[in-house]
């Protein structure tokens, strides 16, 4: 099991590795991949729900990014193929919300690393951090 300090990252871990020892054992590999791809696939998902409705400063974006490169690096040693695109989406959020800058988020958005976000969806992102004033985030985009 991978090693991680975060209560909340402990859990879910230790929810999904609960959920997928027993079903390794007993499906077979195909039928695995697909019942934990279909995991994965509600995850990524319900994940992006909930950071869409927090609000963070740089530290918590900076924890956030690290979580969720954390659990795709988990989830990489549950199944055989790539998890990163289920969460590109997710990563993409997460490294918005990790800037330092307004400037950064817009170089990102120039130099298509957000190719999986709009432009409603980069604002809306970058409005949940506190210290990025509201204003500024319109003139960027």
């Amino acid at each position: 099991m991978l090693e991680v300090e975060d209560p909340w990252l402990q859990d879910v871990v230790k929810a999904i590795d609960d959920l997928s020892s027993p079903l390794e054992k007993v499906l077979n590999q195909s039928i695995y991949d697909d019942v934990l791809a279909f995991t994965i696939t509600e995850l990524s998902q319900y994940l992006e729900k909930l950071v869409l409705n927090c609000s963070y400063n740089q530290l918590g974006g900076l924890m956030f990014d690290k979580q969720v490169r954390s659990l795709v690096t988990f989830l990489s040693t549950k199944i055989q193929w790539s998890v990163r695109d289920k969460f590109m989406r997710l990563t993409q959020l997460a490294m918005l919300l990790s800037t330092e800058k307004l400037t950064e988020a817009k170089d990102y958005h120039d130099n298509g690393m957000l190719a999986r976000l709009g432009s409603v969806e980069l604002k809306q992102c970058l409005r949940l951090r506190v210290d990025f004033r509201k204003d500024d985030i319109e003139k960027m985009l």
